[in-house]
């Protein structure tokens, strides 16, 4: 077999020059010359887990990011407006604009516990269905639970299934 001179070239390039090299040709659909840059870089065997057991992973870990991101979402929310409910409470005179900010902050707070509430039942529900500690899956996101309303908050059915349904969504394959 002859030697192949312009690959022996590329021997001597680091492997980032290969691969700027390589991508120049691809962009120039030049196939001939990335397969011979490709022949130049060294092969590597590697090892890692269980590709199930990674993916069973990974979903956890998706479902739990995800819970945390929307309860210290609702949190923040319901917080902002008990907060507003507490100031205008501790105010002397309230004019009758104000009173009625209070009505809308009493309502949204109530819209928010009644959203932390019902990820919650959607969390245990979906732990159970698929044998998962929810208390793990609190845990990972630094929240005490299960959550205890404050205020009126109480569980929404629509928004049970679709929170049931986005958190199975995230443990793809778990059936």
């Amino acid at each position: 077999m002859p030697v192949d001179r312009i690959a022996r070239l590329y021997e001597g390039l680091t492997l980032k020059e290969r691969a700027v090299l390589a991508f120049g040709y691809l962009t120039e659909l030049n196939f001939q010359e990335v397969e011979r840059i490709l022949a130049t870089v060294p092969r590597k065997v590697y090892r890692m887990l269980d590709n199930d057991h990674t993916r069973w992973a990974d979903g956890l870990r998706r479902m739990a990011l995800f819970f945390g991101m929307e309860h210290w979402r609702f949190q923040a929310k319901s917080l902002a407006a008990s907060g507003f409910l507490m100031h205008m409470y501790n105010k002397p005179d309230v004019s009758e604009e104000e009173d009625e900010r209070v009505g809308v902050c009493f309502d949204a707070w109530g819209v928010w516990e009644t959203r932390l509430m019902t990820m919650d039942v959607a969390l245990e529900a979906v732990c159970a269905k698929h044998k998962v500690d929810a208390a793990a899956i609190r845990r990972y996101c630094d929240i005490e639970g299960p959550y205890q309303a404050l205020g009126p908050g109480a569980v929404d059915p629509k928004l049970l299934e679709e929170m049931t349904t986005a958190y199975d969504g995230l443990l793809q394959g778990w059936e």
